[in-house]
């Protein structure tokens, strides 16, 4: 696994005058271990219900854990295999820590907070980010041995064996 940690910028064009450049501190992981369903987890906002509908993308949002729910908003375009992802223990976790954004796409999951934080803080992130890495590892380890829902999940995660 390949672990990149640094600011990212993103520019935001609003028309030909006006841009605004946001700039946030990510934790990057990648390689082949790392084959989870599409998804995209994001802090909840209230104007954000719905939104991955609109992009094409089924909102999974995840709302038998009141504490999760109101803190995240789940989409994929694999919807069913992401819910059953983003499992009790994931939840409770990510409960107790929320603000992250996780996306994974192509062996890579890629943890972002809402601000820059400063150098001294990215090991802090790091060592979270893995806790909730493990998690989703752990996650997907758990659905691979449910004999109930193999077939389904091996359709989406193709290169991962149960027991690896």
């Amino acid at each position: 696994v390949r672990i990149l940690v640094g600011d990212l910028e993103t520019r935001i064009e609003y028309d030909s005058d006006a841009d605004d450049v946001v700039t946030r501190t990510v934790v990057f992981f990648t390689g082949p271990r790392l084959t989870f369903p599409q998804f995209a987890l994001q802090p909840e906002r209230p104007q954000g219900k719905g939104a991955g509908r609109f992009l094409g993308k089924e909102d999974a949002g995840v709302d038998d854990r009141a504490t999760f729910a109101d803190a995240y908003r789940l989409s994929s375009s694999e919807a069913e295999v992401a819910r059953r992802l983003f499992d009790a223990e994931l939840q409770q976790r990510l409960a107790r820590c929320p603000g992250w954004e996780i996306r994974s796409e192509h062996e890579s999951v890629l943890f972002a907070r809402s601000e820059q934080e400063p150098a001294g803080a990215w090991e802090g992130l790091l060592d979270e980010s893995l806790q909730i890495l493990s998690l989703l590892i752990q996650s997907v380890d758990r659905l691979l041995e449910s004999p109930s829902r193999l077939d389904a999940v091996r359709q989406i995660l193709p290169n991962r064996k149960a027991n690896q």
